[in-house]
């Protein structure tokens, strides 16, 4: 070890009674310099050592510094400290501890007086512990270390392959201290081993001594190994109004039970997708105006002026640690240009040819300004509830409820059930009720055709006649077949054949043979289940949207959700059936289509 060596050991062993204390720091000085030494020199520290205890003499007091030269501190008995001049830093390490450890150690039940100070590191809640003579105090927070404390019942899910483990980690997260026990029955029985897997079904914790099933757990385990990729996000539609709410809706078919939920909305403006605030649910409510908050910063295209669109996305975690992200694109209107009009019934005006605007609702008939599907009417009858509908969403298609499709009644024979004057439905039992056909019957009414006014005849600058039976507000009707022929096609002719060229699909809004009406169409394709539709641009740039509701037939089923959208005229074709505007992906029909009384379709409101 060379000569350097050898004179550490003469110093060290240089024992004097006057300092024993100087020759302790010179000793673990000269020790801890290298660790190669320190090796070697095993042995011998232990013989100089005891060649200490030995000399000293037996009333010494002194303060002592381990690890370094630098003096002890004033206030210390034992100074540990580094040497300031290696890069050597060493720590204390206290005992290291597990409750059960810890209670064999000094039971928290009995308390010792004389060993009050004794410190240890709690291995299982990770927190430095003293014994105050009476109890272990956890230095995280200050409070006692009562095993019965911080437990509570409480009811979890874990993935298939979870453990007793596992059980209690979760337990401890939520609070939870002290030694814990688990058992598969309340009265106590055979102790769970660690690895002993979980199922469903309860499990007992004892907590405390002799207090089995203080905690019981329902646990449910679930199937975390299937990739969180199924789930989709919907929504009742794919495009909304500034002015409008709608609900963003994740739905999960598979991967797990959700433990986090995170909303994103890319701006369109260069920063990505940014964080919603506070969206941290499965679901997430659009507010109104959005499309103008701090979020969108929203630039709007040549392509489509008075438009937004705006790309959501959700985070999903599962407890697995699985992440996946489902997206959803929704379409925002601008509503605030001059040619909308906000009273009690919001509307637009939109261009044709002849005898000025139409002024026709921004929604359907029955819709709100957080669900724009509204409801579906038989031909004729006023909104007497036979029309409402209660819509489930799906990340297929929006349906029906069941309540709504339990509100039917059959149709009777004979017109007893109708109101001679109005021709309404006024049997009781029936009203409010959709009546339901065979073919026989594809009216649910007794023939009459001016149900809906003068529709035979309703064309522009036409007188319009009411048997009060108008399901739109005062001021508002049904469209006649002409107004919707004029609002596409753009003519006052007979609308008896449809303009050539299809529908072309958003953003391509295009005018092929559309003639003189001045507005353009386009067709929003459904989304995730989510209804798409027609979006009617007029010259001032200015669109309102037709969602593609679907229809119920004659037996009440409800037919083409987010893929077609059916609208009633007033205009009657004969006694049994009428003329209907509809559209699709590939074609709009306009006024040249008729379909029985007896079907729902949507309404429209145009104003007077």
């Amino acid at each position: 070890m060379g000569e350097n060596t050898k004179t550490r050991r003469d110093v060290a062993c240089r024992v004097s009674t006057k300092r024993t204390t100087t020759i302790l720091k010179t000793i673990f000085l000269l020790t801890n310099n290298n660790n190669l030494i320190m090796r070697k020199q095993s042995l011998f520290v232990k013989l100089c050592l005891s060649a200490m205890v030995f000399f000293a003499p037996m009333g010494v007091s002194a303060q002592v510094t381990i690890g370094s030269s630098n003096a002890p501190s004033q206030w210390s008995l034992l100074d540990l400290d580094n040497p300031a001049d290696t890069d050597l830093r060493r720590a204390f390490h206290l005992p290291r501890l597990d409750n059960d450890a810890r209670e064999t150690l000094l039971p928290s039940t009995a308390p010792n007086q004389l060993a009050e100070g004794l410190v240890i590191f709690n291995t299982e809640t990770r927190c430095l512990e003293f014994w105050s003579g009476e109890e272990w105090i956890s230095l995280c927070d200050g409070d006692p270390v009562d095993p019965c404390a911080g437990w509570g019942n409480f009811n979890t899910d874990f993935c298939i392959g979870a453990t007793i483990a596992d059980l209690t980690t979760h337990a401890r997260e939520a609070g939870g201290r002290g030694t814990i026990h688990w058992f598969a029955q309340e009265t106590g029985g055979t102790r769970l081993a660690d690895n002993h897997p979980l199922t469903d079904g309860y499990f007992w914790a004892d907590n405390c001594a002799g207090q089995a099933g203080r905690i019981s757990v329902w646990v449910a385990t679930v199937d975390c190994s299937v990739a969180p990729i199924a789930g989709l996000v919907t929504a009742w539609t794919n495009v909304m109004y500034d002015f409008q709410t709608q609900e963003l809706s994740y739905f999960v078919n598979g991967g797990g039970d959700a433990v986090s939920w995170r909303w994103y909305v890319n701006t369109n403006d260069g920063r990505g997708y940014q964080p919603i605030s506070g969206a941290t649910q499965s679901t997430f409510d659009i507010p109104a105006n959005f499309m103008y908050s701090a979020y969108t910063n929203i630039a709007e295209s040549a392509v489509t002026p008075n438009m937004a669109e705006l790309h959501f996305r959700v985070v999903r975690e599962n407890p697995l640690d699985a992440v996946t992200s489902q997206s959803f694109n929704m379409l925002f209107i601008r509503t605030t240009t001059s040619g909308f009009n906000h009273d009690d019934v919001p509307s637009l005006a939109l261009n044709r040819a002849v005898a000025g605007d139409i002024h026709m609702a921004l929604l359907n008939e029955g819709a709100t300004n957080d669900n724009s599907l509204g409801n579906l009417f038989q031909w004729g009858r006023t909104d007497d509830g036979h029309e409402e509908i209660d819509w489930v969403k799906t990340n297929g298609a929006n349906r029906l409820a069941p309540a709504t499709v339990a509100n039917t009644a059959a149709r009777p024979a004979g017109t007893a059930h109708l109101n001679a004057t109005t021709g309404q439905v006024s049997a009781s039992g029936l009203i409010g009720r959709f009546l339901t056909t065979v073919p026989d019957f594809a009216d649910w009414s007794n023939g009459t055709n001016n149900l809906w006014g003068d529709g035979a005849t309703g064309r522009p600058g036409t007188a319009w006649t009411h048997s009060g039976n108008n399901p739109c507000p005062a001021g508002w009707r049904v469209p006649s077949r002409y107004e919707f022929w004029d609002v596409h096609h753009g003519n006052n002719n007979t609308p008896n054949t449809m303009p050539s060229g299809g529908f072309p699909t958003f953003p391509a809004f295009t005018t092929p043979n559309l003639l003189n009406s001045g507005n353009s169409w386009s067709w929003r394709p459904a989304q995730h289940g989510a209804a798409g539709g027609a979006l009617i641009r007029n010259s001032n740039n200015e669109v309102i949207f037709l969602p593609a509701v679907g229809w119920r037939s004659a037996s009440g089923t409800l037919h083409s959700a987010g893929i077609g959208g059916y609208y009633w005229s007033s205009t009657f074709f004969d006694s049994t059936v009428s003329w209907r505007m509809n559209f699709y992906s590939g074609r709009v029909n306009t006024g040249s289509g008729y379909n029985y009384r007896a079907y729902g379709f949507s309404v429209r409101c145009v104003a007077e």
